[in-house]
């Protein structure tokens, strides 16, 4: 990630050095550090980054979620409570480091489009770092002091987010003033219109991350996001993917880089599940999705059973494959589509028994489907053919829902996040089952939140919170009923 960060930096002009004082986060103010540099560039590496934290997330939390499986015995899909050290990294280190400083000179230099950008930028980094840890350091963090940088509580975080999405959006509300991002905004280039879709739609992500506080209450909270002006993404190409492809940052996919191992030789461990391949059965996403591990189409699909180690399957990502070839989406117009789904089903009191939806439910799945696979290439035939077979409005559940949400957000975060908070329900997520060789110290019950970095173990130690009783298996704040 080190090697990464800088290859970027010289390509947009940016000498910044993060060593020099004893920190614990590594986010204090270095002496050697310039004090200023342009407005573009910290907004370019800010987005660069949260494009890495987001994918290396999902490298590990698609082990827990059973997407992916290993060959090996004793690894990440026996649920292993891991640190992910390079999204911390990433996070911490860069994009919100570098999204702090472009918050702070946007306000000095009366520059709102910056401002607001870099508003929901840091909104979804605190989101994706407390939806992964729960309480991480957030309100200290950027000061620059050094010394034991505290831990906000995931209330908190949430509150701020809340707080960093509704700002973001009002800032990109103002006259744009006389500094506005152009092709350094590498994700809209500068489209506010976008940016404030992309922020409403965040704000009902996150509304429904609350739903095991009060599942009705959480879905009308996102359903009157989603209908405000501008509420919510109306096409795929108002989605917020980050392009690897664009020059200066080719072929720095973490998940085609995890790709490229597999063909060129070295040790792979990973596999699609069998839980993942079983549900993909006659998709037409899935010939996309998975090659062999010689970057050929698979005949006749085999997943590996999770935890087994016994690297049965013949089911790889590959440097040819969707994800790894296309843009990383961060936030898609078939996940709004979804989104919206969920929020009408919850806030009409439906329950993970309730049969039966209204039809604009079943019309946003059935849209939230075909967002995903026109996105993905797929004919309309065929996403017809598909969505033709499933279930009516009459007979729907929120395991439909949740199924076609977890096929179409692959190889992304919000999916554990979505597991946890329905207490990887068999009735939501059918059939799921507890990996073969569950990781025996998490007693019979599911992972809910990644281990700390050994950095944060050892350096903030006074700081970080104990890992010891129920710390991987109790529910976060967020999902405690």
């Amino acid at each position: 990630m080190k090697r990464i960060s800088q290859i970027f930096l010289v390509a947009v002009g940016i000498v910044l050095t993060f060593g020099g004082c004893a920190q614990f986060l590594d986010v204090n103010t270095d002496p050697n550090a310039l004090s200023k540099v342009s407005l573009g560039s910290l907004l370019s590496v800010a987005e660069l980054h949260h494009s890495q934290a987001h994918a290396n997330v999902a490298l590990t939390t698609s082990f827990w979620t059973q997407q992916q499986a290993s060959i090996r015995a004793n690894e990440s899909d026996t649920q292993l409570p891991e640190g992910i050290d390079a999204a911390w990294s990433s996070l911490y280190l860069r994009s919100m480091m570098h999204g702090s400083r472009l918050i702070t000179q946007a306000q000095e230099s009366k520059a709102p489009t910056y401002e607001g950008i870099g508003k929901i930028l840091m909104a979804a980094n605190l989101g994706l770092a407390s939806d992964t840890w729960e309480n991480v350091p957030y309100t200290d963090a950027f000061k620059g002091a050094a010394g034991t940088i505290k831990y906000d509580s995931q209330q908190q975080c949430y509150q701020a987010i809340t707080r960093l999405l509704d700002e973001g959006i009002a800032a990109l509300g103002q006259a744009p003033g006389d500094s506005v991002p152009g092709v350094n905004d590498l994700y809209f280039k500068g489209d506010r219109a976008k940016w404030i879709r992309v922020a409403n739609t965040l704000k009902a992500r996150y509304a429904l991350h609350l739903s095991a506080k009060g599942a009705q209450a959480a879905g009308q909270s996102a359903l009157q996001t989603l209908q405000a002006a501008n509420g919510i993404i109306t096409s795929i190409g108002d989605g917020m993917e980050f392009d690897y492809s664009q020059a200066p940052v080719r072929n720095l996919n973490p998940i085609a880089s995890r790709a490229a191992e597999l063909v060129g030789g070295r040790i792979f461990v990973s596999l699609f599940s069998e839980f993942f391949i079983n549900i993909l059965k006659d998709d037409p996403r899935l010939p996309l999705m998975a090659r062999t591990s010689a970057d050929l189409v698979v005949t006749n699909y085999v997943g590996a059973p999770t935890g087994a180690g016994a690297g049965s399957g013949n089911a790889y990502i590959t440097p040819r494959t969707w994800i790894s070839s296309n843009p990383y989406q961060l936030v898609s117009y078939s996940e709004a589509l979804l989104i919206r789904a969920e929020a009408r089903f919850l806030a009409a009191n439906g329950t993970p028994s309730t049969r039966g939806v209204s039809l604009e439910v079943y019309n946003d799945v059935v849209a939230g489907i075909t967002a995903n696979m026109t996105r993905m290439g797929i004919s309309a035939a065929d996403i017809k053919t598909y969505t033709d077979k499933l279930p009516k409005a009459a007979d729907m559940r929120l395991s439909t829902i949740m199924l076609e949400k977890y096929k179409a957000m692959f190889m992304h975060p919000e999916v554990w996040t979505d597991m946890r908070r329905y207490g990887y329900s068999a009735d939501v997520y059918t059939d799921f089952r507890l990996p073969q060789n569950h990781n025996p110290e998490l007693g019979g019950r599911w992972l809910q939140r990644a281990n700390y970095p050994l950095t944060e173990r050892t350096r903030n130690a006074v700081s970080a919170p104990a890992t010891t009783g129920g710390f991987f298996v109790n529910p976060m704040w967020r999902d405690s009923r």
